[in-house]
């Protein structure tokens, strides 16, 4: 791999800077795959040079290097338009390099949320995660773990679905429910042994696995709207719940959960359509509330990992004072600290970490307004059919795509 002087700086800034931002777990896929495949392929080698020359534009906006991120950007698309015109690409095996650098370009309009597109169009990088996910459905090689044969995924396969699902399924429940939206998706999260696919992944801070029944739930939703009558997805609901209360997920340094329970509570904030109010959405989302207490907001243990697809449902979810002022207060703290750290040059690359944390702050702000002057909750009947009861969530998307569009929770 040959670069000048400037690109080698801004590699050794990915090495050294971002990657050690990202996780506390062992691995790190934005060094060990993404930085690996970047060396050998040309198309991710120009996504990760523009991606780290967005993040020094922060400190160090010259013309010079707002030209250099342009060009390394115009040649990332280049590669990318060719590498989708060749037979190849779609390959199984082969798609390592061109998913990567999809997931670094689209990765480069989550953080860089000022230049987003109009709130009525479809965000960029919605659209980079869903043709990420296209090619992953093309080479999908149908290894699955509970149909174990000769065919083998690779760590930066399994990388990639991890993140690229991630982005997509953490957007699902604030877009507007769709069937075609979300049947039949990530089928090759699934690829690996079984002890692979309930590992927390160092990418995204979630087992690929969880995140498949992630996206079921979606799935399930979706079909009741169509058909609100549905004598099949409530079971079908149900089956899904109990695998939730006996799922367990681990890492390098954690077993997973002591209590099934609790692990099961953390997840199940909205019940079956019940309000706020409800005793049992309550209930979760006080669990839910001393997870997040519990968690650093900044420090150096503060990464990208942070919960902030859980601290979006914790806001949206809480109506008392004292519930909203710890989710006012992760926000604030987040966005205090990272101004603060721009001050600090050995720290300054932490800021992009929170990025995308601005504009959903201002929604939520919005959402809570909304939710207060215009949501009347009804008399909840434990005896109704789901299908019939109100879908305030769905009433609430509507509105945060009317004022804000598609939100990253990334």
């Amino acid at each position: 791999m040959k670069l000048d002087k400037t690109d080698e700086k801004l590699w050794i800034f990915h090495i050294h800077a971002f990657c050690a931002g990202r996780t506390l777990l062992p691995g790190n896929y934005w060094f060990d795959q993404v930085a690996a495949i970047a060396a050998k392929d040309p198309c991710a080698r120009h996504a990760l040079l523009a991606f780290s020359t967005a993040y020094v534009l922060d400190f160090q906006p010259t013309e010079a290097m707002r030209l250099r991120a342009n060009d390394h950007y115009r040649n990332a698309v280049r590669l990318l338009g060719q590498a989708l015109q060749q037979q190849e690409t779609y390959r199984a095996g082969s798609e390592d390099g061109i998913v990567a650098a999809m997931i670094l370009i689209y990765s480069n309009d989550i953080v860089n949320w000022e230049s987003r597109r109009p709130k009525d169009q479809q965000p960029l990088w919605r659209e980079g995660a869903r043709a990420a996910r296209r090619i992953l459905d093309h080479s999908d090689p149908g290894y699955r773990y509970w149909a174990p044969g000769n065919v083998q995924s690779s760590r930066a396969r399994i990388g990639n679905a991890n993140w690229v699902a991630y982005t997509d399924i953490c957007a699902q429940p604030v877009t507007p429910l769709t069937e075609e939206s979300t049947q039949n998706l990530f089928p090759w999260l699934l690829e690996g042994s079984k002890e692979e696919v309930h590992k927390i992944h160092d990418a995204t801070g979630v087992c690929s696995k969880l995140l498949h029944m992630f996206s079921q739930v979606t799935y399930f939703a979706a079909l009741l709207k169509k058909d609100p009558e549905s004598t099949v997805v409530p079971p079908a609901a149900v089956r899904l719940r109990e695998k939730l209360k006996n799922f367990r997920q681990w890492s390098d340094l954690s077993l997973g959960y002591p209590s099934v329970e609790e692990l099961f509570d953390s997840c199940n904030l909205d019940d079956n359509g019940q309000p706020r109010s409800h005793p049992h959405v309550v209930r979760s989302l006080k669990v839910l509330i001393r997870c997040i207490e519990r968690m650093p907001c900044t420090g150096p243990l503060f990464t990208s990992q942070s919960p902030f697809f859980p601290v979006f449902l914790m806001a949206i979810a809480s109506v008392r004072p004292e519930e909203r002022k710890v989710s006012r207060d992760w926000f604030e703290v987040v966005l205090s600290g990272a101004q603060c750290r721009s001050e600090r040059q050995e720290t300054q690359f932490l800021i992009r970490i929170v990025q995308s944390v601005p504009p959903v702050w201002v929604a939520i702000k919005k959402l809570w307004e909304w939710l207060d002057n215009e949501l009347v909750e009804e008399p909840y009947d434990e005896d109704q059919p789901i299908g019939q009861r109100r879908a305030w969530w769905e009433e609430m998307v509507a509105k945060l795509v009317e004022e804000s569009g598609v939100l990253s929770l990334v």
